[in-house]
């Protein structure tokens, strides 16, 4: 134990001997550590923001028993989620998680992740600006409530606000109840 104190306390005075301020001439940081490639480490522009949503499905067949939830985010913004579902039997929740830039035929849509099942958890960094966001849709006979929870750095802006899905330029698709719920009606008061 006094030999291990006795090395810690030499290797302290060594180090500290070797952080000595050096001139205006010298490499700019002389630490041994190696330097991430750049892109590892990222800071944004936008505050980081958890948010716990409950989002209720009506049962299987019936007009809500699809939801569709989005958040904005820039290209190279992160976002870390978990949602889950309980109370009902497995295989009835299916889910496809997604991201788009834009709404009619020029729009780019990918598919990240989907299938049946009751819960989920994982991280996305955005690979373009847009909207990104899950698909429920609920094959049980009866009600659901999705519990989703996000963190990191996006937007809970309306849906209906930035892409103007009330205006005359929305066209809706699939069948009647399909998605009917496009984000937060309104912008959440901040």
């Amino acid at each position: 134990m006094i030999r291990t104190l006795a090395l810690c306390t030499a290797l302290l005075v060594a180090g500290a001997a070797s952080a000595q301020p050096a001139d205006d001439d010298a490499a700019p940081d002389p630490s041994p550590i190696p330097k991430a490639p750049p892109g590892v480490a990222r800071a944004y522009d936008l505050p980081y923001r958890s948010d716990t949503l409950e989002l209720k499905m009506e049962r299987a067949g019936r007009e809500g028993s699809e939801i569709e939830y989005f958040v904005r985010m820039k290209a190279g913004e992160t976002l870390v989620y978990s949602w889950k579902v309980e109370g009902l039997p497995p295989g009835t929740i299916y889910s496809d998680f997604h991201g788009s830039n834009g709404v009619g035929e020029t729009a780019q849509v990918l598919s990240y992740k989907e299938g049946m099942g009751e819960a989920a958890a994982g991280a996305l960094t955005a690979p373009f600006d847009g909207l990104h966001g899950w698909l429920f849709k609920n094959d049980a006979d009866k009600p659901a409530t999705v519990k989703l929870t996000l963190a990191g750095f996006y937007d809970l802006r309306s849906i209906r606000e930035t892409m103007g899905l009330d205006g005359p330029a929305y066209v809706p698709f699939g069948p009647p109840g399909w998605a009917h719920r496009f984000g937060p009606a309104e912008s959440p008061k901040e």
